[in-house]
Formats: structure tokens, sequence, C-alpha cells
């Protein structure tokens, strides 16, 4: 897994949460949605160099770059 977005968001003071339990996906994600984690970011060795991004108040989660995903929040967070 590509560590080097979560270092890059935690350099920029985005508040992470990164779940590494022994769960299934299935399970973080409705924990996530459970929490009201807003915007869920999924990195994962599937997905290779690609993020998965989904608003909490969507249905399906959108594939983007890293690249992408750092536009995005920076779009939405730093005004």
């Amino acid at each position: 897994m590509n560590y080097q977005f979560y270092d890059i968001l935690q350099k920029n003071n985005i508040e992470v949460l990164y779940d590494d339990r022994n769960e299934n996906a299935g399970v973080k994600f409705n924990d996530s949605d459970l929490i009201g984690i807003y915007y869920r970011f999924v990195l994962s060795d599937k997905l290779g160099d690609k993020i998965e991004v989904k608003k909490r108040d969507e249905k399906v989660g959108t594939i983007i770059s890293q690249k992408e995903s750092l536009q995005l929040l920076n779009k939405e967070f730093f005004k």
C-alpha cells in the first residue's frame, strides 16, 4: 500500500483516520459512515496507484489518481 498519500495529508494538517483494524472492508466502511466521516479515501493493493474516494452522502465511490485526490481536498477544504 502507498503510505505516501497518508503522509502528505498528515504534513498538511489534514485529520486522517487510518483504519488498520483486522476487520473486513464492509465493517470499516460502515463504521466510517456511523462516525460521520465525510470523505472516505480507500487505498489498496487492488487499486495500485489509484484511490477510491466517496462522499458520505453518495452511493458509489469514484476511482481517481492521487493527484486528483489532493486537488479535491484543496478545493473542498482550502478555499
